[in-house]
């Protein structure tokens, strides 16, 4: 379980570099970025649930904490580059990092679960890059 979870965090890491390098412009690259971590949660349901569901994994090892830290980096990395375009509010980008993979995960697993639906809520089915835009808009500078 352990190198399953492992794999599944750098898979994370490595669809959000890739998804954010696609693009040139600085609010290209960091919705690329976040929509990518979304897309592999909904497109993996299962090895997502495996890290982020219920059961936290009893006593990780290095490697996994290794695969952890950098799939928060990669997020850290989009933040840093939109602080940096004036795209994201000011402030310690570890914690604006933090903020942001709780958007992400939040969406994820709201849409996984099936919680996005009318009437209750926009319909992450067809909305839910809607609502990641919604969310991104927050976060700008005043």
């Amino acid at each position: 379980m352990r190198a399953l979870a492992g794999r599944t965090l750098r898979q994370i890491a490595e669809r959000i570099r890739h998804g954010a390098e696609r693009h040139r412009g600085a609010r290209q690259r960091l919705r690329a970025g976040c929509w990518a971590y979304i897309d592999y949660a909904v497109e993996c349901p299962h090895h997502y649930q495996l890290v982020f569901g219920d059961a936290p994994i009893a006593e990780p090892d290095p490697g996994l904490e290794e695969a952890a830290d950098d799939a928060m980096a990669a997020v850290g990395e989009l933040v840093a580059q939109a602080q940096g375009a004036g795209l994201l509010r000011p402030g310690p980008t570890r914690e604006i990092a933090t903020v942001i993979w709780v958007l992400l995960h939040g969406l994820a697993a709201l849409q996984i679960t099936g919680h996005l639906h009318e009437p209750r809520t926009i319909d992450g089915n067809e909305h839910l890059a809607d609502l990641l835009d919604l969310a991104l808009e927050q976060l700008r500078p005043v």
